[in-house]
């Protein structure tokens, strides 16, 4: 039983940038004793094949490593979007029936931006809104821009807290 960076017991083991400055360490201390030393042709080839195949080995581990460090940023960009799903469902659910709306996150997980206008409740969306607010967050929550401003409105009352305004 073995235990790796991600803790599974397997017969592989990933290696860490620590690991593998070690085993750059080690190949370049066999380079330099195979330079020194006067050994005889054959071990100096079985030396080379050592070294070559641990050079190998090396980059294979590296590739291993990278490998798993951009399937590690995919699925906490997936964990990311997926909670932002669940907050907006719940907060479109607090927002159909609250007097005071509180922002969705974006689609992308992110939070809301600073600075952007957000209703407070439909009543501020429909009447108090500039046009410009409107269609700003509108583009910021990737909702599709439709003809008519009131239909827009209409959209982001929906998505926002799943009435019509």
């Amino acid at each position: 039983m073995c235990n790796n960076i991600s803790g599974s017991a397997c017969g592989f083991h990933p290696m860490t940038d620590d690991d593998l400055c070690a085993i750059h360490s080690h190949l370049n201390s066999l380079r330099r004793y195979t330079a020194v030393a006067a050994p005889t042709a054959d071990s100096t080839g079985a030396l080379a094949t050592l070294v070559q195949r641990m050079e190998q080995m090396c980059a294979n581990q590296q590739a291993a490593l990278e490998q798993a460090q951009r399937a590690n940023e995919m699925v906490l960009q997936q964990q990311r979007i997926l909670t932002a799903v669940a907050l907006r469902s719940e907060l479109r659910a607090f927002n159909g029936m609250a007097s005071q709306w509180k922002q969705l996150p974006l689609p992308n997980g992110d939070p809301f931006p600073a600075g952007v206008p957000f209703p407070r409740n439909i009543r501020d969306l429909k009447d108090n809104m500039s046009k410009e607010d409107v269609c700003r967050l509108a583009q910021i929550y990737e909702i599709e821009h439709v003809e008519g401003e009131k239909r827009l409105r209409d959209q982001l009352s929906v998505f926002i807290a799943g009435v019509r305004a």
